[in-house]
């Protein structure tokens, strides 16, 4: 069976940039990696 790919946009150039890292790595283990493929887009503080 072909697992569902979900994005998890996490960074960023705001100050928020630290809570959205963390928040993300939240999100993703919640995800059930069985049926589902986490695949992480990251934006680095520059942009």
């Amino acid at each position: 069976m072909t697992r569902l790919k979900i994005a998890i946009l996490l960074g960023g150039s705001s100050e928020e940039h630290d809570v959205s890292v963390k928040s993300a790595m939240e999100v993703a283990s919640s995800i059930d990696t069985h049926k589902n493929e986490p695949v992480y887009v990251g934006i680095t503080k520059g942009g």
